[in-house]
């Protein structure tokens, strides 16, 4: 999988068979792990949501979908919806630029 493609793996349908009690450790949370990476600047993540088209409508979709039906407490992923926020805003930057 290419840099680029790091987004594709939120493309996929939500696992329905999953302990509620071990998704956000042994799932969720390592997804979007691959994703941002460790370390991986702001900008970096900026690039990997142009990587597909409407990647960040899909991305979007999936977390909501998954947090909602796994009921996913909004503490645990506040991180790194953050650090998703301000990869958005460095693109709205740049569209204005």
């Amino acid at each position: 999988m290419s840099e680029t493609d790091k987004i594709a793996v939120f493309a996929q349908n939500i696992p329905i068979d999953m302990d509620r009690d071990d998704v956000w450790e042994f799932f969720l949370d390592l997804l979007l792990n691959h994703f941002l990476g460790f370390r991986r600047s702001i900008k970096s993540i900026s690039e990997l949501l142009r990587g597909r088209e409407k990647g960040l409508t899909v991305m979007a979709r999936y977390l909501r979908e998954f947090i909602g039906q796994y009921r996913i407490d909004g503490g645990l992923i506040e991180g790194k919806v953050l650090q998703l926020i301000e990869a958005i805003e460095l693109q709205c930057q740049c569209i204005v630029c």
